[in-house]
């Protein structure tokens, strides 16, 4: 989880911030396209980076075991970074009761989840997989309010309006990813 929120914020680039900025929805979507590319370039990289070093890292972390799941983690990013992204697509167009169940399923999958799989003695593999069902659990009730965002991701938004508004808020990763990713590895270390 701590890799993976730590990752996760990395490849959001902080632009989900800027999202409820823009008065227009097509500089908004081309926000949400910004943070979906970045997401998806830091995923594949990590993907490499993993394929090549989980087994290592996994020793350094103390557990060897780890090591499959760890590949796991540019899985991780995309869906953590599809449910911040809907979430705050939501927040914009005032879906509160839909964030309000979105996160209250979260909560319930990932409490059975982790339950579950820690009777059936999975270990950490359980909470890797309660983590992952709580991203699932969330978006599975953020989706059907999105599909506006969806439909102008395909057709209304190119790469030139996602590169122009990723240019004009770009001083949103300048100054609050830095800041953002020190409180998150603060919080994180003592784990």
């Amino acid at each position: 989880g701590a890799v993976v929120g730590l990752s996760a914020l990395l490849a959001s680039g902080k632009y989900d911030l800027a999202i409820l900025i823009p008065k227009e929805d097509a500089a908004a979507t081309a926000l949400v396209g910004a943070c979906l590319l970045i997401t998806s370039v830091v995923a594949m990289a990590l993907t490499v980076l993993l394929w090549f070093t989980c087994h290592p890292l996994a020793a350094w972390l103390g557990d060897p075991l780890l090591a499959p799941w760890l590949q796991l983690v540019p899985l991780g990013v995309v869906l953590t970074n599809l449910g911040l992204v809907l979430a705050v697509w939501a927040n914009r167009h005032q879906a509160y009761g839909a964030l309000s169940n979105s996160r209250m399923a979260g909560a319930l999958a990932g409490t059975a989840a982790n339950l579950a799989l820690g009777f059936a003695g999975w270990g950490a593999a359980g909470l890797v997989c309660g983590f992952l069902v709580v991203q699932v659990a969330t978006l599975v009730v953020l989706w059907p309010h999105s599909s506006g965002l969806l439909h102008a991701l395909k057709s209304e938004t190119s790469l030139g309006a996602i590169r122009a508004e990723a240019a004009r808020f770009a001083s949103f990763p300048k100054f609050s990813l830095g800041a953002e990713l020190l409180n998150s590895l603060s919080n994180q270390l003592i784990v």
